[in-house]
């Protein structure tokens, strides 16, 4: 008997009209999966028609606008990725196998992301993130060894897939995580920090592989600050 394929729901945030979306969407388009195992769900601060224009041709796609006032920036991220979690996993609803969070301004990934992450049938995996055009890494606030301490920016040796503390900006997690363990996102601290944290509690393992590698946008060459 064949093993049933897998769903993964394809998951980001986006906080407006951003002049990378297009590129951002542009990588969701070359993902090599089959499209009728693909979800979409994005929750936009603001109605921004280029998402909603692009969804047209996704029948499994869904969108929530939300921008709530909550002044902690962790904690209202937090509440956000909550919103798409306890719509589509809790004790009624399983969801798709696999949930993989990307931030919309990441503008480069490999078609085969989705694939290449989910062989490993890990709780949670990510790739490795640059800054686009650099060898700098992104997101080492998110980032971090076992140990607690950060990624460095600069001069990252690793190869192939490594254990990590915990990850941000991209990663692909288990949906058992969200339905049959309940996980849910918290703040204070970066929310995929506390959320690996719990992971990791449950005796789960996140990890990092450095064979695969994405690109997040060099905001300051669009006038934008890294956050």
């Amino acid at each position: 008997m064949s093993e049933r394929p897998k769903q993964v729901m394809v998951a980001s945030l986006i906080p407006g009209p951003e002049p990378w979306l297009k590129r951002f969407l542009d990588c969701l388009d070359i993902l090599d999966y089959p499209k009728g195992l693909v979800h979409y769900a994005f929750v936009e601060a603001q109605h921004v028609p280029l998402l909603h224009d692009w969804t047209k041709s996704k029948p499994n796609s869904w969108i929530r606008q939300a921008n709530p006032e909550i002044s902690n920036r962790y904690d209202k991220l937090a509440h956000l990725r909550n919103l798409v979690v306890d719509a589509h996993y809790h004790a009624a609803l399983e969801g798709p196998d696999y949930l993989l969070w990307i931030d919309s301004d990441v503008v480069k990934v490999p078609p085969s992301l989705i694939k290449d992450l989910k062989k490993y049938d890990a709780p949670v995996i990510a790739p490795s993130v640059y800054i686009e055009g650099t060898s700098q890494f992104y997101d080492t606030f998110a980032f971090r060894y076992p140990s607690g301490q950060r990624f460095p920016a600069w001069g990252i040796s690793h190869k192939g897939l490594i254990e990590v503390g915990s990850v941000g900006t991209c990663y692909m997690v288990a949906s058992r995580l969200y339905s049959q363990s309940r996980l849910r996102y918290h703040g204070d601290d970066s929310e995929h920090a506390t959320f690996c944290k719990q992971v990791r509690k449950l005796g789960e393992r996140v990890y990092v592989d450095f064979n695969v590698k994405i690109e997040h946008a060099n905001l300051p060459k669009w006038g934008k600050s890294f956050h």
